[in-house]
């Protein structure tokens, strides 16, 4: 159950830290189980997620689990406790370890944070740093009355768009010169070093647009989303992305729009796991859409072929429809 894994992320995380204070030989003094004294032993469990891992895998031993509640209560906690050193711990990519079941996706976050929140109310001297999703979070919220404490504790990543020009531009200058059209420029004007041009010319209409702005709107607002559209574009060779000849400026396009469409259906799948919705029923939907811009009349049209109705009304959709 929940406590159940929210204790196990607990002394995931307080061995490595007593590990780290080197003040695992006073563990010995006090007698553990002998569960305690083989994960001790072993080298996995000098990192919170080894030591996770490990209590995982050991887990279906008899009495296993239940020697460790007690090793926390009378031997870990305590020492834990008493601990003067000031210790950092860094987690992420929690949520890839359990991608496969939706359950144990949510699961595995909430008991984290749960376990986090107690480890630094035993001892505020540590520092304990994990991510996790938003999704997770919000229904996290949802599920527990601690929610405002454990809002008070944490921080919402969110990124301006000058944030993300800054890391898109810091990217550049630290990549290797042979992947610059414009090497020259690599330091003072990353992005034209990179692809050759601070402007791209729009395909159907005699408008120039910032080059960046052009990357920008072909994401979702997330630092990787730009890595990914970044290293599709290093893959395809200077001589033949070259902006300046009509077929260079293409293929550039052509490479920033295939990166979007690889962002989008990564993130189709991260998300329809956790909603109702079926993906053909939405490929179906996208491939109705064929503009950026919809009128209101425009939707009326998509929600009749969709449902494949003569008129939406009493399909389902609002009668204003």
């Amino acid at each position: 159950n929940q406590e159940t894994f929210a204790t196990l992320w607990l002394i995931a995380l307080l061995i490595p830290i007593i590990k780290i204070a080197k003040k695992d030989d006073e563990i010995e003094k006090e007698e553990p189980s002998n569960s305690l004294r083989e994960l001790l032993s072993k080298t996995f469990s000098t990192t919170a997620c080894g030591c996770f891992a490990g209590i995982l895998s050991y887990f279906s031993r008899k009495n296993f689990f239940s020697e460790l509640v007690g090793d926390y209560n009378r031997i870990i906690g305590p020492l834990a406790s008493r601990i003067n050193d000031s210790v950092a711990l860094f987690i992420d990519n929690v949520d890839e370890c359990f991608d496969a079941q939706r359950e144990m996706w949510y699961s595995a976050q909430f008991a984290l944070v749960s376990a986090v929140y107690k480890a630094v109310r035993l001892n505020p001297k540590f520092k304990i740093y994990v991510s996790i999703r938003k999704e997770a979070f919000l229904k996290f919220q949802s599920m527990t009355s601690m929610s405002l404490q454990y809002e008070g504790v944490s921080l919402v990543i969110n990124y301006s768009k000058g944030e993300l020009r800054d890391i898109y531009d810091k990217n550049i200058r630290v990549e290797k010169s042979r992947c610059m059209i414009a090497s020259e420029h690599q330091l003072k004007h990353p992005i034209l070093a990179f692809l050759g041009t601070e402007q791209i010319k729009h395909s159907y209409v005699s408008e120039l647009e910032d080059a960046f702005d052009y990357i920008y709107r072909h994401t979702l607002k997330r630092p990787r989303d730009f890595m990914e559209i970044g290293a599709t574009i290093s893959k395809i060779p200077i001589s033949e992305r070259d902006p300046a000849k009509p077929q260079g400026l293409r293929i550039l396009k052509d490479a920033i729009n295939e990166a979007s469409a690889k962002i989008a259906d990564s993130y189709m799948q991260e998300v329809l796991p956790h909603t109702l919705v079926d993906r053909n029923d939405i490929d179906q939907l996208f491939s109705l859409i064929e503009s950026n811009v919809i009128t209101k009349n425009d939707l009326k049209e998509i929600c009749k072929r969709f449902n494949n109705k003569v008129n939406c009304v009493g399909a389902g959709c609002k009668s204003q429809c």
